[in-house]
């Protein structure tokens, strides 16, 4: 017993949470391989992607899945990949050979527990960010929104100031997409445009000296591609963004899109447009896309990304990890 809650502690840590958190849960997970085109294993190119590995993930444990967001530091979180899910948890995939995920385990935010209502808990976007002396792991939610702080000694977290607009945005369309800019610059885009205007909305936040968990906002507007919404994002090392994109409708299914946003776009004062550099969609191995991360660099110099899909519980649809060079 012991040495189950050791294991626990050292994980928490690991995650940038408080040790006294809702202990680890260690997951047995079935792990089978996907093709991109299951009618055709031989495609591996889609537009200017392409794919190296994919997967299916399950797990028996009743917690398991609404799986959103992808954070990843090779070198400071020992080759793992970072999540969170819509019943307020933080979970953590570790990747070996061919970045076939061999450990899994889930944690429970304190004070948002599964009990919670979903307006409550839906986690959506995960970052980790260094702030003066402190490491912070910022979770974005959506229904109330708001993105929490948490940090070894904050058990509850702490909220970061939100820009002007968080109000406007529809319950189920809020901060689906945060990622942290080399320069230490926090982004945020919305899933949805406002409700009354229409407009969709992305924020560029600078902290203040004074306050680390006060941000600065700048409000852009972003023109996605029409029916595409925004639901998570990563920057490449040359400082362009690549936006991960989701479409649902009932006569097409689910797609995905690469919508990728040069750095000069996205620090200019223009409405944000970007180029859409490939499109995942039947008979492609597709489902509810909702993470991306830059994971690795190939032997010729191109990023290596992840992306992750959110299966909402729903046992028609499927949490899949699948890896693609991108092909500059």
């Amino acid at each position: 017993m012991m040495k189950k809650y050791l294991i626990a502690f050292l994980l928490a840590l690991a995650l940038g949470l408080p040790s006294y958190a809702d202990l680890v849960k260690i997951l047995d997970i079935t792990v089978t391989p996907i093709e991109l085109n299951e009618d055709n294993p031989e495609q591996k190119l889609v537009g200017k992607l392409k794919y190296l590995s994919g997967y299916r993930i399950t797990s028996d444990y009743g917690h398991f899945g609404g799986l959103s967001g992808l954070s990843f530091n090779k070198k400071v979180d020992d080759n793992s990949l970072f999540l969170v899910s819509d019943r307020g948890q933080v979970g953590r995939f570790k990747l070996g050979k061919d970045y076939k995920p061999y450990f899994a385990s889930l944690q429970f935010f304190s004070g948002i527990a599964w009990k919670s209502s979903k307006p409550g808990a839906d986690a959506e976007s995960i970052v980790k960010l260094k702030l003066g002396n402190i490491d912070y792991t910022l979770v974005g939610f959506e229904h109330d929104h708001r993105i929490m702080a948490y940090s070894e000694g904050n058990e509850n977290g702490t909220r970061l100031s939100m820009p002007a607009e968080i109000n406007q945005l529809q319950r189920n369309g809020g901060l689906e997409t945060m990622d942290v800019l080399s320069d230490g610059r926090l982004l945020l885009m919305a899933e949805q445009p406002t409700i009354k205007s229409k407009q969709h909305f992305a924020w560029i936040g600078t902290a203040s000296q004074d306050a680390p968990l006060n941000f600065r906002y700048i409000t852009r507007l972003i023109a996605p591609p029409e029916g595409y919404s925004p639901t998570d994002a990563t920057e490449l090392p040359n400082g362009d963004l690549l936006v991960l994109l989701r479409r649902f409708t009932l006569s097409d299914g689910v797609s995905a899109k690469f919508w990728r946003i040069s750095k000069a776009m996205l620090n200019s004062s223009d409405t944000i447009t970007g180029e859409v550099i490939a499109t995942l969609k039947p008979p492609l191995t597709v489902d509810n896309m909702e993470g991306i991360a830059v994971i690795d660099v190939s032997a010729s110099g191109n990023p290596i990304i992840a992306i992750i899909s959110d299966d909402n519980f729903n046992a028609f649809q499927r949490t899949l990890l699948m890896m693609f060079e991108i092909m500059d």
